[in-house]
């Protein structure tokens, strides 16, 4: 089994009012999907915490 293409993608959007109370912005986006497709047709999901700057 091989994967074959990976799609990236940016959860944004809302949240909670006022933002996080680790000082992120309530525009920042923290968390990406991930979905990952196989030569044999699997797909997985996954997810990661990250930042839009990187």
């Amino acid at each position: 089994m091989k994967i074959m293409a990976i799609a990236v993608c940016p959860l944004t959007g809302g949240t909670v009012d006022g933002g996080w109370p680790q000082g992120h912005e309530p525009q920042e986006n923290l968390h990406t999907l991930l979905i990952v497709t196989t030569d044999e047709g699997l797909v997985g999901l996954g997810s990661c915490f990250t930042s839009g700057k990187l």
